[in-house]
């Protein structure tokens, strides 16, 4: 509700010079759907997408500011939310892929989160169904694993971390999600695959990403840690080609795939070069992950 008494503000007081376009392919055409398509990584999954011959729908909250791409011939813009069982519907339309990148938002409790983002994803499954989509590609996050001490070896079979209760509200609505969309799988046969992008970095993304720890300005970063274990990063670019081949992969219905690169600098080493590569003096604090749990304690 805060979110659309913002945008109706924005949009009285700031009319655009032009409104959104209309959708510029007959709405019987586009094979392929995306939703929360206009984000960072949505945006390199639309290039992709067009790139290889698709006409793609999608839909977003919002469609301002957008990137040339989203002006693209065969793309047609929806506006919508995830939450929302009719504009999902519109969105699919024809489409026999599905390609989910919306989280759903937030909220002030858990129950919030949790209504948004798996709510979210459920409305979207349950459309998928109706539909009779042939692939739903749903793009969750490895915040769903357990990825700390004594973890193992962690793969595509790994199943989402069994102590969700004990982690923050994001990773533990990432957890419900994926646990839900498994058993949708198992039960009435939702064809969804899961992809779990790490700390993706790239072209129109945040370079000080919350990942590596709590930015409390643009120079300092508070380390989650001591900052000094290797971090799962991944091109946007490769998370985006992830999609794409996912989309028309044959024989991975119910199957997981996390998406990390091979090149996995710490906190510490990421953000030296990224000082390096900016000419800012940016720094690095490592912090003791029980100082951090007392502070929010307090």
């Amino acid at each position: 509700a805060l979110v659309q008494a913002c945008e109706t503000i924005s949009d009285a007081a700031f009319p655009p010079p032009r409104p959104p376009p209309p959708a510029k392919v007959n709405p019987a055409t586009w094979d392929v759907a995306v939703l929360g398509g206009t984000g960072f990584i949505g945006t390199h999954v639309v290039r992709q997408l067009l790139a290889a011959g698709h006409t793609v729908a999608v839909m977003a909250r919002s469609h301002a500011n957008l990137p040339e791409v989203f002006a693209a011939p065969r793309v047609a813009l929806l506006r919508g939310d995830i939450r929302d069982a009719d504009a999902v519907a519109r969105a699919i339309g024809p489409a026999k892929i599905v390609i989910n990148l919306a989280h759903g938002g937030g909220g002030a409790d858990f129950e919030a989160v949790r209504r948004a983002m798996v709510g979210g994803a459920e409305t979207v499954a349950r459309a998928c169904l109706a539909a009779g989509v042939a692939r739903l590609v749903h793009v969750g996050s490895v915040a769903s694993l357990y990825l700390g001490p004594d973890a193992g070896p962690i793969t595509g079979t790994t199943p989402p971390d069994p102590r969700e209760t004990e982690r923050g509200d994001y990773a533990r609505a990432k957890v419900l999600a994926d646990r839900m969309l498994l058993e949708m799988h198992a039960k009435e046969g939702l064809p969804v695959t899961i992809l779990r992008p790490g700390v993706v970095v790239g072209e129109g993304g945040p370079p000080l990403h919350s990942g590596l720890g709590l930015f409390n300005n643009d120079q300092h970063c508070i380390g989650w840690n001591a900052g000094r274990n290797p971090l799962p990063f991944v091109l946007v670019e490769d998370v985006a080609a992830a999609c794409v081949l996912a989309a028309a992969a044959p024989g991975i219905e119910g199957r997981c795939y996390n998406l990390v690169g091979d090149v996995r600098p710490s906190a510490r080493d990421y953000i030296a070069s990224m000082g390096k590569a900016l000419g800012r003096p940016l720094r690095f604090h490592g912090e003791s992950a029980t100082w951090l749990w007392l502070e929010d304690l307090g």
